[in-house]
């Protein structure tokens, strides 16, 4: 389970298990790209065992790269940016299509050896130079998913699924229309 919080702006995330179930905690307030390099990394907490003889700040870092390696993988880093680069053009391109911020961009370039130090750092500092320019919201939509396939399967009603969704009985209708047509007939 993934939730968002309203907390203080310099929390990004936890992980946890409750009675044996892994949950992500983020900050509501960041952004898309954040949240999903947010995500990633709380999931490498969760999938990988940490050793004990890494300090605190050394697991942080391994757990940065196995989420920059799962958004942006090396084989995808040199496809789309080539094998060496002395600059990068179509950053916001490529960045958009995977999802990442500029940051993650550049730093995968970095470890995968596109591109040299100073070309990296250079590229974090007109990252950071950048602060308006994001992809647009996600919005989960997998409990959407299984209210509707729970009204279509007729384990709940219309009226239920409309308390699940806090959505009025007309609106679960038309969200649903693909599943229960016969459901909503004469509603929609």
């Amino acid at each position: 389970m993934i939730f968002e919080t309203d907390v203080d702006a310099n929390f990004s995330g936890m992980n946890g298990l409750v009675d044996g179930r892994p949950y992500i905690v983020l900050n509501k307030a960041h952004t898309t790209e954040r949240k999903r390099a947010t995500i990633a990394h709380e999931l490498a907490h969760l999938m990988f065992k940490e050793s004990s003889e890494f300090c605190e700040a050394e697991n942080e870092k391994y757990a940065m790269k196995i989420a920059g390696a799962f958004l942006f993988p090396s084989g995808d880093v040199k496809r789309e940016l080539g094998v060496k680069r002395t600059r990068l053009s179509g950053v916001e391109l490529t960045r958009k299509e995977y999802g990442i911020s500029a940051a993650l961009l550049y730093v995968r370039a970095f470890q995968c050896d596109v591109i040299a130090e100073n070309t990296y750092r250079w590229g974090l500092m007109q990252a950071q130079l950048d602060k308006g320019n994001h992809i647009e919201k996600e919005t989960p939509e997998l409990f959407a998913q299984l209210v509707c396939r729970a009204i279509d399967e007729e384990e709940i009603g219309i009226s239920k699924g409309a308390e699940l969704l806090r959505m009025s009985y007309r609106e679960v209708c038309e969200l649903c229309s693909q599943f229960t047509e016969e459901l909503c007939e004469g509603v929609c």
